[in-house]
C-alpha cells in the first residue's frame, strides 16, 4: 500500500480512457486521457479546456504529487486547466518521444471511419489542438462551433476503417502508436516511426524526417497488439494483449544473431518455439540491404539449426525453429 495516487479522473463513460504515460526529453511527465467515452464525444469534452478529457497533460512530479510547469500553454488562462499541454484528441492510447529528436508521436484511436497518427515538434509548448471532434482524421465529423480546418493540427498519417490491404485479412479499427527506430541492428528501419493496429497483422512505418514517405511492411499474421516500445538500445518490441506475449520487431533481411551471447539464436516462426518470437517485417520492405550471406535452415527437421559463422561465433550456434521445417537446406555462398 505504498503507492501514491498522484492524479485521478472520474469517467463519465467506461470507454476512451487514453492510457499512456512517459517522461519527455525536458524531464516533465506527460500522460494522455481519452475524451470520456460514448460515441462522438457528446459533451465536446476534447475541445473544452476546462476539462481534462481528450488531452495530453504535462506536469512536474514532486514528492507529494506534482506541480505545474510555468511554460505550460494555458497557465493563467481563465477557464483553462493548467495541466493541459495538448487537446482535441479522441483516445490517444499510445504516444512516445523520438529519443533522437525529442519529437512527440501520437496514435489517436478514431471513431468509426479513420485512425490517425499525429506528430508535434520538441520544445513547442504552444498548446496544439488536434481537431477532434470537429475532424476525424482529415474528414469533417461534427463541425458545429468549430474553426476552419487549417486551425487544427493535421495528422501525418491516417488509416481507413473497412479497408484491408493485408493478405492475412484484418482491417483498421484501433491504431497502436509506436516508436521511431533508433537502434543499430537494422539499417532499413533507421529513422522510421513504426506502428500498428489492434485489428490487423501489419506493421507500418513513417519516415520521421519526411512524414510524406510512409509504407507498410509484410503482415505478421498476428493480431491483438496493444503497445510498441523500445529498449535501452533502441530496439523495438510489441506487446500482444490477446496472448500475453512479447515480440521483438526485426528486419528479416538481416541475419538472426546471438543477442545475449548464450550460444542460442532465438528465432521462430510458430507459437510453439522459445521466446522471444520475431515479427517478420522484412522481405518486401523498400531499401532493405541484400539478404544475409548465409541463410540458416533446419536441415534435419529436428528443430535445431547448427551454424558456424566466420570463426568469431560459438560452434555450434543453436537456432530454435520448431519441428515443422523438414527437408530445408543451408545456402552458404561463402562456402562456410
Amino acid at each position: 500500500n505504498s503507492a501514491l495516487v498522484m492524479w485521478s479522473l472520474a469517467k463519465p463513460y467506461a470507454n476512451h480512457n487514453g492510457g499512456d504515460i512517459d517522461f519527455g526529453p525536458d524531464g516533465k511527465l506527460y500522460f494522455s486521457t481519452g475524451d470520456g467515452g460514448d460515441g462522438g464525444d457528446p459533451g465536446n469534452r476534447a475541445q473544452d479546456l476546462g476539462l481534462h478529457f481528450g488531452k495530453i497533460l504535462r506536469v512536474t512530479p514532486t514528492s507529494g504529487g506534482y506541480s505545474i510547469p510555468a511554460n505550460n500553454p494555458f497557465v493563467g488562462q481563465q477557464g483553462a486547466l493548467p495541466e493541459i499541454w495538448a487537446y482535441g484528441l479522441r483516445n490517444p492510447w499510445r504516444f512516445g518521444f523520438d529519443r533522437q529528436t525529442g519529437d512527440l508521436w501520437i496514435g489517436d484511436v478514431g471513431q468509426g471511419a479513420w485512425e490517425e497518427v499525429d506528430k508535434w515538434p520538441v520544445g513547442n509548448n504552444s498548446g496544439p489542438n488536434f481537431g477532434w471532434r470537429c475532424y476525424e482524421g482529415n474528414e469533417a465529423y461534427n463541425t458545429a462551433g468549430c474553426q476552419p480546418q487549417s486551425t487544427y493540427v493535421a495528422p501525418v498519417a491516417v488509416g481507413a476503417h473497412g479497408s484491408s490491404q493485408d493478405p492475412n485479412g484484418g482491417e483498421w479499427c484501433s491504431v497502436i502508436g509506436g516508436r521511431v527506430y533508433r537502434g543499430n541492428k537494422y539499417p532499413a528501419l533507421a529513422g522510421k516511426y513504426v506502428y500498428t493496429d489492434y485489428c490487423h497483422g501489419r506493421i507500418h512505418w513513417i519516415d520521421a524526417a519526411d512524414p510524406s514517405s510512409l509504407g507498410t511492411f509484410t503482415g505478421s499474421g498476428i493480431y491483438g497488439f496493444s503497445a510498441i516500445a523500445e529498449d535501452r538500445c533502441g530496439e523495438l518490441w510489441a506487446v500482444n494483449v490477446n496472448n500475453g506475449r512479447l515480440y521483438r520487431i526485426v528486419d528479416t533481411d538481416v541475419c538472426p544473431e546471438d543477442v545475449n551471447r548464450d550460444g542460442i539464436v532465438k528465432y521462430t516462426g510458430t507459437n510453439n518455439d522459445r521466446d522471444p518470437v520475431l515479427i517478420a517485417v522484412g522481405a518486401t520492405s523498400p531499401n532493405n540491404p541484400a539478404p544475409c550471406a548465409c541463410c540458416l535452415a533446419d536441415v534435419t527437421g529436428d528443430g535445431v539449426v547448427k551454424y558456424t559463422g566466420n570463426g568469431n561465433d560459438r560452434d555450434p550456434i543453436i537456432l530454435g525453429v520448431g519441428s515443422t521445417s523438414p527437408n530445408n537446406t543451408v545456402a552458404c555462398p561463402d562456402g562456410q
